[in-house]
């Protein structure tokens, strides 16, 4: 499970409030969290691994692009993002440019900074995606609709948790279906005496899809035991 938002909507100060214990460090300066921090949180009755990792900015360079591709590779790999967004400064454009990069990843919009003077009480519906977008007002320095927010989030993952639990299992229907195709074509590929590098290829796909899921597998892990196995003339 991801935290994800712009930098300073409080992803750091949430990581604070929601695990105790924690003191990550917290700064007006965007860009005070570069590498991914993890931990085991938990959410109601459920252990989950919480992530924190460098807030979106698509125009980042040198080492803070390397933050940006880091915090990329663990949304592809979140089961479950929870969306920080400023309530004080968050805007249709802003949201709306968060919510392309988030795909049809399942989540929970945190409206966050509610305590604050000019906060709106709610997401914009334009930017905030259908109707039925799940979200929740919060404060990470109150405390503020935190309370509960590890049943809701235990809830989407057993089946009962509404429209986060409905688009996390449709998100994984879709991964295992197009990874099976991939498998599929693989062995076909193979069985036909086709050239290694396409069944590599197919499998690699295939690996992908269940990325998706369980973001573990590094696809050059897997090519380096295809080509292990097989004598590959030049």
């Amino acid at each position: 499970m991801l935290l994800f938002g712009a930098p300073n909507a409080g992803k750091s100060s949430l990581w604070n409030a929601i695990l105790p214990g924690a003191d990550a460090l917290v700064a007006t300066l965007p860009g005070t969290t570069r590498d991914a921090r993890e931990r085991v949180w938990e959410a109601g009755s459920r252990p989950c691994l919480l992530v924190d990792a460098a807030g979106l900015d698509e125009g980042a360079t040198g080492a803070d692009a390397g933050a940006q591709e880091l915090a990329l590779r663990e949304r592809d790999a979140a089961d479950l993002v929870l969306w920080v967004a400023d309530a004080t400064a968050a805007t249709v454009a802003s949201l709306r440019a968060e919510e392309r990069v988030l795909g049809d990843m399942p989540r929970l919009l945190l409206w966050n900074k509610t305590d604050l003077p000019g906060a709106a009480p709610a997401p914009p519906r334009i930017a905030a995606g259908s109707a039925g977008e799940a979200w929740r007002p919060v404060s990470a320095r109150t405390g503020a609709g935190l309370e509960g927010l590890g049943e809701l989030v235990s809830a989407s993952f057993g089946g009962g948790g509404g429209a986060i639990g409905r688009e996390l299992f449709e998100r994984h229907r879709r991964a295992l279906l197009a990874s099976r195709e991939a498998l599929v074509e693989g062995c076909g590929l193979l069985a036909g005496g086709a050239p290694l590098d396409l069944v590599a290829e197919a499998f690699r796909a295939a690996t992908a899809e269940l990325d998706r899921i369980l973001g573990r597998t590094d696809p050059e892990d897997l090519l380096e035991r295809i080509f292990a196995r097989f004598c590959v003339g030049k």
